[in-house]
């Protein structure tokens, strides 16, 4: 069974962040996901406190902290964190900032979640707009209960349910290190086949790809392959599988099919014409020119598709690389941009008279000013921080090549789809689809 508990945090909100997302509670982080923030406890805190500077400012609640724990031996600690990000989805509705973590140093398994008092949208206080009356705790706990529920769990009001049924074909185990490009690699294939969004998720399915697809969450995507434990968000996979990408690359892909239409590249001769019904032997020269230019293109076909593929994975993977690496230059350069803001109070107090003072009046800044410090000096130990201008310019070069390599991609995606063309078109021949088929069959 589940239970769950919430209480509000109106000061030292870092000092709960770091509680929660301990890595010797959090089997090394890997039981920690982000909602809407991202870092350390003080820049977490600060990505919150930015959202609520843009409200009213009015009451003393920065967030609120909500508890769910399970019992001991009925869930894993990946299906814990999964129901938990449930809970909070269900009851935040992608309105607020979270972070969730799961904890596995006590015998029984549970989540911490902490969220943003403030909603990033409507900029209004969970207490104003979801909370009167108090009676929040009544709806996280209906929530909770659904959840279970549907899961097979127990709930509080029936112990006599006992522990419920296991989840094993839920979390089985664990792939291999190529479970992500095997992913990547059907995902791929299954655009190319795609005529619409909706019709690339039914394919997924077809194919044997669960997805997760909630529009109105912030995590919007994820897909799972078969024998995988958790889902994996698109975004994880890289820019280019993230959905807005997904869709842009099908709509892509379907104006290059109908471009590609309008003039394939063959020589097929059409034998429903006239001069061919009446001379027999015409039609028979007609049928084995055919034959000659559908082996000519399935020599073509087997030719160009493996050094195509090949080249689009390396073009897809490079991309995922240059992404990579411009996150990477972002995450830096705020880090340096929130270093430069705070170090003023770092001098400021060395300067003071009255040391003791300034700390008690200045102490969260100075704190956010160790922790970004500390965390600068570990990507840093030179301790010569790299020039912000040069990192903008570095970043922006990235961006460029990344520019570039779609513009490659696109045309790549064109001659595979001249490659998909010849192949439709054989098949048309070959499996009786086409005019010239059909004809050749009425004769026998």
């Amino acid at each position: 069974m589940a239970t769950t508990g919430i209480h509000s945090i109106k000061s030292t909100l870092h000092k709960a962040i770091e509680y929660i997302i301990n890595p010797e509670k959090t089997n090394g982080g890997d039981l920690v996901s982000y909602v809407g923030c991202f870092g350390d406890q003080f820049l977490c805190e600060k990505e919150f406190l930015d959202v609520r500077e843009l409200g009213t400012k009015r009451g003393t609640i920065l967030a609120q902290h909500l508890h769910q724990s399970f019992k001991p031996g009925e869930v894993t600690s990946e299906q814990a964190h999964l129901l938990g990000i449930q809970l909070a989805d269900e009851l935040l509705g992608g309105e607020y900032q979270y972070i969730i973590a799961t904890h596995v140093d006590k015998d029984h398994i549970h989540n911490h979640i902490i969220f943003n008092n403030i909603g990033y949208n409507h900029l209004l206080s969970f207490e104003y707009r979801d909370n009167r009356g108090g009676k929040v705790f009544e709806k996280i706990q209906k929530i909770n209960d659904k959840i279970c529920r549907d899961n097979n769990l127990s709930v509080v009001e029936n112990p006599e349910l006992g522990t419920g049924k296991s989840h094993h074909e839920w979390f089985a185990n664990k792939d291999g290190s190529s479970w992500k490009a095997k992913l990547k690699y059907a995902i791929d294939n299954i655009i190319m086949e795609s005529v619409s969004f909706e019709d690339f998720l039914s394919k997924c399915k077809q194919n044997n790809i669960e997805y997760d697809y909630h529009p109105e969450h912030t995590i919007k995507l994820k897909f799972r392959l078969p024998g995988q434990t958790r889902f994996c968000r698109a975004r994880t996979l890289g820019w280019w599988y993230d959905e807005p990408q997904l869709r842009r690359r099908i709509e892509q892909y379907q104006m290059m099919k109908r471009q590609s239409e309008r003039g394939r590249n063959t020589h097929f001769i059409d034998t429903t014409k006239g001069k061919f019904q009446k001379e027999i032997y015409l039609k028979r020269w007609a049928d084995i020119q055919n034959m000659k230019e559908a082996s000519r293109l399935i020599n073509e076909l087997e030719t160009m598709s493996v050094s195509k593929y090949g080249y689009r994975v390396q073009l897809v993977a490079e991309l995922n690389n240059i992404q990579n690496n411009i996150d990477e230059l972002s995450k830096t350069i705020k880090m340096i941009e929130l270093y430069q803001e705070y170090k003023p109070y770092h001098d400021e107090h060395k300067k003071a008279r009255n040391k003791k003072k300034y700390e008690k009046e200045n102490a969260d800044a100075l704190k956010k000013y160790d922790s970004i410090r500390q965390r600068l000096l570990r990507e840093f130990p030179n301790k010569v921080l790299p020039n912000i201008e040069q990192l903008y310019d570095d970043r922006q070069e990235f961006i460029e090549r990344r520019n570039e390599l779609n513009i490659q991609y696109k045309d790549e995606v064109s001659q595979l789809q001249e490659i998909e063309d010849i192949r439709l078109k054989i098949q048309d021949y070959l499996n009786g689809n086409g005019k010239i088929q059909e004809k050749k069959k009425g004769l026998e």
